[in-house]
């Protein structure tokens, strides 16, 4: 019987110890989860990138022989270098980039200390508010 006891103590303090142990190791900040993940990948070789950098080149071939299958995508494409060639025009085809001639206005100004401002404000402000009722 005692030893029945103490087996079955053995058992829960061991499964106490296990839920404590992986409490400990959860962790809700995203570095945190990151880094561990990325503990658990290996770091590729020079071969491995070779291997992957081949298998990127050969998915952009496939791409590009299943593109030239279809006339009106390819159409559109020389039609287009045509006319920026024939225009000169590359930011016409380029979106989201600032323009050199673009004016922008100045940035507003900011004032280096603004604690003094702020402190001057308290200084008038102690005193009553009002009448106490």
């Amino acid at each position: 019987m005692i030893t029945r006891l103490t087996n079955w103590r053995q058992k829960e303090a061991a499964a106490a110890l296990a839920a404590v142990e992986t409490e400990v190791g959860r962790t809700t900040d995203p570095v945190r989860m990151y880094m561990r993940e990325m503990g658990t990948v290996e770091l590729l070789t020079r071969e491995g990138e070779i291997a992957i950098a081949k298998r990127i080149e050969e998915g952009i071939r496939d791409i590009l022989a299943a593109f030239s299958l279809f006339p009106g995508p390819v159409e559109y494409i020389l039609d287009t270098y045509d006319e920026v060639r024939a225009e000169d025009q590359l930011s016409d085809l380029l979106i989201g980039y600032l323009d050199p001639t673009d004016v922008v206005a100045a940035a507003p100004q900011v004032d280096p200390n603004p604690r003094k401002k702020r402190d001057a404000r308290m200084t008038r402000r102690k005193g009553p508010r009002g009448p106490i009722q």
